[in-house]
């Protein structure tokens, strides 16, 4: 049927790769490493969204590792905190468990690559599907609480994408908090108005100020459970949409050569402003898992070409 994708399987560096693809879009996923999604790319313009190190290549890191000592290609789920801290007498580790673990994967289903993870750090099963139909990715994720006890967790979705001339980010807030900056006198909390908090400094062109520097920030209040990318001169788009109900903040992170000499950007739907779960959860601001209870949430990813 016109629209509907296809599965394609593949590997790269030693590790498999399953995707689905239609004649406007291709996704790919490396299922041994979390599930990660390596390749968001518009079959239409050429353009690939997800950012990877220069000269580098796929690895499995050892539970437990610093984030920064992982491949930092394309897109992870953070889960079940951001920053590595601790609750409940259980050390959390950095960008969560997630992308360092192994997932089951099921693609039988023609258009939908599932897979399936049990949590160590948390007593929850972590299930997601992704299907692609003309040129939108919709990612399904599913939480299960596997005990008899309420549990708080933060998820972020962690998408690292590449940075090129005329990209600009459109956000529907009026301003944002925020959480790490390298700019001149920011603090963990201030308030930036967006998208300019100060004279040189035009985080919709993702300019963070003087080079290098980076800038974590998150938004609250949405206008819209939407955020979108755009190049002015190619036309590309890529388009983020989720229920502000169920994911009612978005982390906006930018480094030009500020973190690591690197240069990307991330679009982060989430749960709540925190990076720390242990924060989240005295702040009473992430959600609960209740005994054997279940919960559920989507994004969609939209890629097309103005030009």
């Amino acid at each position: 049927m016109p629209g509907e994708s296809s599965i394609f399987q593949s590997a790269l560096d030693g590790f498999e790769l399953v995707g689905l693809r239609t004649d406007r879009v291709e996704i790919a996923i490396v299922p041994q490493l979390g599930a990660k999604i390596l390749r968001l790319k518009n079959r239409c313009s050429g353009r690939e969204w997800m950012w990877r190190p220069e000269g580098g290549r796929l690895f499995r890191n050892r539970p437990g590792d610093p984030f920064e000592t992982s491949t930092m290609n394309g897109a992870d789920d953070c889960l079940p905190t951001v920053a590595a801290c601790e609750i409940a007498g259980r050390a959390l580790p950095d960008h969560g468990e997630v992308w360092s673990r192994p997932c089951e994967i099921d693609h039988s289903q023609q258009n939908v690559i599932r897979t399936r993870l049990d949590l160590s750090s948390l007593p929850a099963r972590f299930e997601r599907a992704i299907s692609l139909r003309d040129q939108v990715v919709r990612i399904d994720y599913r939480l299960a609480n596997l005990s008899d006890d309420s549990h708080p967790f933060l998820w972020a979705f962690h998408p690292l994408m590449k940075i090129e001339a005329g990209d600009e980010l459109d956000v529907p807030v009026n301003d944002v908090s925020v959480e790490s900056a390298t700019l001149s006198g920011a603090r963990q909390g201030d308030r930036w108005v967006w998208p300019t908090p100060v004279a040189g400094v035009e985080l919709q062109r993702l300019n963070v100020g003087s080079p290098p520097g980076y800038a974590k920030m998150f938004a609250t209040s949405l206008a819209s459970g939407r955020a979108e990318v755009f190049n002015s001169i190619t036309g590309d788009r890529l388009t983020f949409s989720f229920d502000p109900a169920e994911l009612p903040a978005l982390g906006i992170w930018i480094t030009r050569g500020g973190w690591n000499g690197y240069h990307h950007f991330a679009i982060e739907p989430t749960q709540a402003p925190f990076d720390s779960l242990t924060d989240a959860a005295a702040a009473k601001a992430c959600p609960i898992l209740k005994p054997r209870g279940v919960t559920t949430w989507r994004i969609e990813l939209e890629l097309h070409c103005d030009g």
